[in-house]
Formats: C-alpha cells, sequence, structure tokens
C-alpha cells in the first residue's frame, strides 16, 4: 500500500503526457488503459473533466490491486525549475508560474500539518512527489476522493434545517481547528467543502497562508479568493491596494475567512449567495438566532465581525435547541 509520509522521489511510470495544442496535462491516448505509479502501487488513472482547479488538474486514481479506495491525483498545473528558490526565501516579485508552483508546496506542508494533527475535517492527504511528464517534473498529491461537493448536495433538498446545522458545525468546526494550527485558508466556497464517507471535510488550501505571514506570496493588488465570497479587506486588496495603500484595511487574516464562512452558511441555509444589507425578513427560515450569528459574521467592519469562538458557541446552543 501507499505510504502515508511524504516522499522525495520522482515517478516516472506514467500514462501522463503535456498536450501542446490543448496546453494541459491530459492522458495518453495511445494507451489501453492508463496508470500511475506513487510509493510502488500501480493505480488505473482517469481524468474528470470538469474539476480542473485554478493551479491544478485532477484526476481519478484506482488502485489494480483493489486495496485501496479510490483516490484524487492533484497535479500543479506549473512545473519546477532548476535553481529556483527554497520555500525560506522571500518570494515577492517571483513570476506568476513560480509563484504558483510555491502555492501549490504550501497547499501540501498545510495539509500534513493537518494529518499530523488529526483533523478530522480538513481533507485528508496520502502521499506526494513529482511526475515527470515531457521532461518536466510537475508536483503532485494524493488525497480522499469526496462522493459530492456542498454546492451539489445542499440542492438535493435532503437537508432540513436541522440537517443543516449538523454540516454548518462540522465546518465551523474544521475551520476553527485550522486557524488553531495558525492556518488561515482564504477560499471558502461551496466547491471546496467535499462530502466524504457521510462527513463534511473542507478542501483545496491552494490560497492557505499562516498567521505569522508564511511566504511573503502576496502582492499589493492580489485577488485572494472566490468571487462573490470576498470579504471586504480581501475585495479592498483586490482593488484598492495599488491605489490607495494605506487609506483601506487590505489585511487578510482570521476575520476574513469568517466573513467568507458567513457567506458560506447563509447559502446552507438560503440557497443563494448574500450581498450588500441583510436585513432579517431576508431570511426565509425565519430564525432569529440563525440569521443573528450570520449577520454578525458578515460585518464590513473586522472589529464589529464575529470571531471563531462566537461561531461555534452559539451554533452549538442553537443545535441543542
Amino acid at each position: 500500500m501507499a505510504t502515508l509520509k511524504k516522499t522525495a522521489s520522482v515517478e516516472e511510470n506514467s500514462s501522463l503526457i503535456y498536450n501542446k495544442k490543448i496546453k494541459r496535462i491530459t492522458l495518453d491516448s495511445s494507451e489501453t488503459w492508463n496508470w500511475f505509479i506513487h510509493d510502488n502501487v500501480t493505480y488505473e488513472l482517469r481524468k474528470i473533466e470538469s474539476k480542473n482547479g485554478g493551479n491544478s488538474y485532477i484526476f481519478i486514481l484506482k488502485d489494480t490491486n483493489g486495496i485501496e479506495p479510490e483516490r484524487i491525483l492533484k497535479i500543479c498545473k506549473y512545473w519546477k525549475r532548476k535553481g529556483i528558490p527554497n520555500l525560506r526565501t522571500n518570494l515577492k516579485n517571483l513570476s506568476e508560474p513560480i509563484k504558483r508552483w510555491f502555492r501549490f508546496q504550501l497547499e501540501i506542508k498545510a495539509l500534513y500539518k493537518t494529518k499530523e494533527n488529526n483533523l478530522s475535517h480538513i481533507i485528508n492527504i496520502f502521499g506526494d512527489g513529482h511526475v515527470l511528464i515531457n521532461a518536466y517534473y510537475y508536483s503532485y498529491y494524493i488525497m480522499e476522493k469526496a462522493q459530492s461537493n456542498l454546492t451539489e448536495k445542499i440542492f438535493d433538498k435532503g437537508y432540513d434545517i436541522d440537517g443543516k446545522l449538523d454540516l454548518s458545525i462540522q465546518i465551523i468546526r474544521g475551520l476553527t481547528d485550522l486557524h488553531n494550527l495558525n492556518i488561515y485558508h482564504r477560499d471558502i466556497k461551496p466547491d471546496n467543502i467535499l462530502f466524504v464517507n457521510n462527513e463534511w471535510k473542507i478542501a483545496d488550501l491552494g490560497l492557505c497562508d499562516y498567521r505569522e505571514g508564511f511566504s511573503g506570496i502576496d502582492e499589493k493588488g492580489d485577488k485572494i479568493g472566490p468571487f462573490g465570497f470576498l470579504s471586504p479587506e480581501a475585495a479592498n486588496k483586490a482593488f484598492t491596494e495599488e491605489k490607495l495603500s494605506g487609506e483601506f484595511d487590505c489585511k487578510i487574516n482570521e476575520k476574513s475567512d469568517i466573513f467568507q464562512l458567513g457567506k458560506v452558511l447563509w447559502f446552507i441555509f438560503q440557497g443563494n449567495v448574500p450581498m450588500g444589507q441583510l436585513k432579517e425578513e431576508d431570511s426565509k427560515y425565519n430564525n432569529l438566532e440563525i440569521y443573528t450569528v450570520i449577520e454578525k459574521m458578515l460585518q464590513y467592519d473586522k472589529d464589529r465581525r464575529a470571531n471563531f469562538e462566537f461561531v461555534n458557541t452559539e451554533f452549538e446552543k442553537i443545535s441543542r435547541n
């Protein structure tokens, strides 16, 4: 079976190619079946055409020995070049492809840290390495395969208010645990919340950073976060930081994750994404307790915005009642 610890080996045995015509990594169409080897385990390789991320290509891995369940292979879109700085180097002013490569390494590092601390509501990583494709080294990691995501699941009408409270609490706990490791997610949206073996787990840490400002990757004017879920300070950073630096709050921190989480919770209970000024009558459930918590999470000013302790306490209280 594949090991659970990080490997520095370069896997050369795979049916992956870089298709110059469409400019992406894909399966070798000349193969009768496609395969990938990691830590001496041979997997059948299948592409998920609709699931490419902004920074990665995604494939399904099926253990040909039938021992392991299906898993997901994520391959960074950007290859490793010789002579680039290591992860301790200040990364400002690097080219965009190298920044993207470093973000992928940061995601892997964060996932191993959550694994070491047994965080049950963060997606599980099973190994990583580099794969040789057309003479270039591409980073990859292997993770759990989800059965669905929040975007798909919330519209199947199988959740009453109690079910929505339960899944909300799982997501809140996952992000709280992540923050207790001093990691900010910064890309919280329904597509990044996965349903895995009857549990809700947070995935896609590709925009994460550490409380102490680990990387120095962020530059002025960077858009950090998903469209429709940006916190006010993330929007300030994207649209005003370069021209009006110092006049507006552009610092993305734990309160930014609270804002994004508030939008996700509203989506869970309402089915849409909140924009602008909220009022109690906008809540279709007419549940003042739920509305009050979410409204405090979506305050424009960070000083008025709720924190994780408040959100955890209030949702646990609502669930008990």
